[in-house]
């Protein structure tokens, strides 16, 4: 079962984590091995059997060399993937053979009581090794139990062992002492390294976790402004149907109205003159029957970008609806404006749709196919402070009817006290000196 300090944190997880710092320790403790090897050499080799030194020296090395080779191979790879393949299983393992081969260092001594100065040295070293390994395998309960008690037992053995001594037992009751003490304070140890590698897999679980929370919410919050943006783009678009014809680009009825009451407060408020013009395209139901509602577009397009060609910026353009386009110009007398229309007259009647043979539109004349002109009727009335939309529009209805029963293709003047006037019926030339910007 696990403890409440690790409920949130798998034993896997936490094995994971102590066999990388044993396999880190381990590999630490066995280069500095060479040192304690160099010391028990210099200082053994003048009481000690040569067979004896070189016999510990070489279980030594070889349990050095496998301890090694098992650390350098753990730390090359994923600790889970280590661990599953029982990496630190064996680690324990050579740690207790590292534990016996140093204690077999006191089965060098010829007597344990009495001796003399090399052997007090050797045990001192043993005792300082105890130490510094203990603080190795405190990582793992099993690696603690495994070191001090593969050592230690040795070592007492060897006390034991051929020693009649009647101070015998004084020195083993004095290193079973020790040797508790040593796996008391490695439990301590090994307590405080457990709760540290658990808490630092829960602060890394938790910051993975607001790692993952501020990735989601940045998400989130992308995807919200995306979503705005779409949002933004739809209710500009709809406001562009809602406003602007989506064939010709130009404002529709609706727009044109609310431009036109600023419009019209401008003029009152500066007792400006106003024009309007209303023109209707001529024929036009004859080209859409003969060539189709793919041409009759493209003529109304045409139409459409040669007007906003011509006029100012602020004058007002709009499709009226079907073939009828309704412009205001402001600042404008209305033989200003009689002018101005004739002159858009003629650029439209100079205008021309290319089209092939199979009817499909062509930006230069081809063989077989055909080059359709076509024209307008316009109708001129002067908007005045005190008529409504309405009556101005009537008035140049009226004078667009004229256009229309007079031939077609002409610029007709109405007004209130204005008779009907054919402006291209009289032949006038119109000044070039007005609507410069129009040029």
């Amino acid at each position: 079962m696990p403890t409440p300090s690790t409920a949130c944190v798998s034993t896997a997880e936490i094995q994971a984590v102590q066999l990388h710092l044993l396999a880190e320790r381990t590999l630490i403790s066995v280069k500095s091995s060479f040192i304690g090897l160099l010391l028990i050499g210099i200082t053994q080799a003048s009481s000690v059997a040569w067979e004896w030194l070189c016999g510990f020296i070489v279980l030594r090395l070889i349990s050095m060399a496998y301890n090694h080779q098992l650390c350098r191979s753990i730390l090359s790879q994923e600790p889970r993937t280590a661990l599953g393949q029982g990496a630190l299983n064996r680690l324990e393992w050579g740690l207790l053979t590292s534990g016996i081969t140093w204690g077999l260092a006191a089965w060098m001594l010829p007597h344990v009581i009495g001796a003399e100065l090399p052997a007090h040295a050797l045990i001192i070293l043993l005792i300082g090794v105890s130490g510094i390994m203990m603080n190795t395998a405190a990582i793992t309960r099993r690696a603690l139990h495994f070191f001090l008690w593969g050592m230690w037992s040795v070592v007492l053995g060897r006390v034991l062992w051929g020693n009649n001594d009647p101070y015998t037992h004084f020195l083993l009751a004095g290193g079973v002492s020790y040797a508790g003490l040593s796996l008391v304070h490695g439990l301590q140890l090994h307590a405080q390294s457990l709760a540290g590698i658990t808490a630092g897999l829960e602060n890394r679980r938790l910051l993975t976790a607001m790692t993952e929370a501020s990735q989601r919410e940045q998400a989130q919050g992308l995807a919200l402004a995306q979503a705005n943006l779409r949002l933004e783009a739809a209710l500009a678009r709809t406001k562009t149907l809602a406003s602007f014809d989506e064939l010709t680009g130009l404002m529709n009825r609706r727009a044109f109205h609310e431009r036109l009451r600023f419009e019209i407060a401008a003029q009152r408020r500066h007792e400006e003159p106003a024009a309007l013009l209303l023109l209707d395209l001529d024929y036009f139901k004859s080209i859409n029957d003969r060539f189709g509602h793919q041409i009759g577009d493209a003529v109304l397009r045409s139409t459409a970008n040669t007007l906003k060609s011509m006029l100012r910026e602020a004058d007002l353009l709009a499709r009226w609806g079907g073939e009828e386009f309704l412009i205001v110009l402001p600042r404008t007398r209305i033989d200003e404006a009689g002018f101005a229309a004739e002159r858009l007259r003629r650029a439209l009647e100079s205008t021309q749709i290319h089209v092939t043979a199979d009817h499909e539109i062509a930006e230069t004349p081809t063989p077989q196919g055909q080059s359709i002109a076509f024209s307008a009727s316009f109708g001129v009335a002067e908007m005045h402070p005190g008529l409504t939309l309405d009556t101005v529009l009537s008035h140049a209805d009226r004078a667009l009817y004229a256009a229309k029963a007079g031939g077609r293709n002409r610029v007709c003047l109405g007004g209130p006290n204005l008779e009907i006037q054919d402006l291209t019926a009289a032949t006038v030339e119109p000044d070039t000196t007005l609507f410069v910007p129009w040029a």
